[in-house]
């Protein structure tokens, strides 16, 4: 709910889980709920992306070339054309354990990334598929982000 903060307790829970070895995995628009709303401040560490706009229109996400043999790829088709809320704005700084950028779209603009946080994992899909009744879920490229996403963090 764009509209509402998790409240703090649930927040530093997530946090201690990730920081214990377990993988958090969003989309968007928790970018927006930490840097517009001022939500989710006590999640900070496990927003990869930082907000910029956000639009509607169809695009593509295309695998870096040197990443391409990532294990969150695998077995993704490319590029995923899809229409969707599409984020833009930059991957957001950390001290240490910086993200890598797993994917752009057709425009060079960061779309997946993914960061090692404490013994946890951490993945962001820069774009949202649940928002204007896109359907971007049910395209088979995008499951399959989200399915090794899940198996990359065990």
């Amino acid at each position: 709910n764009i509209e509402m903060d998790m409240n703090l307790e649930g927040q530093r829970a997530l946090v201690r889980f990730v920081k214990a070895g377990g993988t958090f995995i969003s989309s968007e628009y928790i970018s927006y709920a930490v840097d517009q709303e001022g939500f989710l401040q006590e999640m900070r560490d496990l927003v990869l992306f930082s907000f910029k706009d956000a639009i509607q229109e169809d695009f593509s996400l295309v695998p870096l070339a040197q990443k391409s043999t990532h294990p969150i790829l695998e077995g993704v088709s490319s590029p995923i054309a899809i229409s969707a809320v599409r984020v833009s704005g930059a991957l957001r700084e950390f001290g240490s354990q910086p993200s890598e950028t797993l994917m752009t779209d057709q425009n060079g603009n960061d779309t997946l990334a993914v960061r090692h946080f404490a013994e946890g994992t951490v993945v962001n899909l820069f774009i949202t598929c649940a928002f204007n009744n896109d359907d971007c879920l049910a395209n088979e490229s995008i499951q399959r982000l989200y399915t090794n996403s899940v198996s990359f963090g065990l």
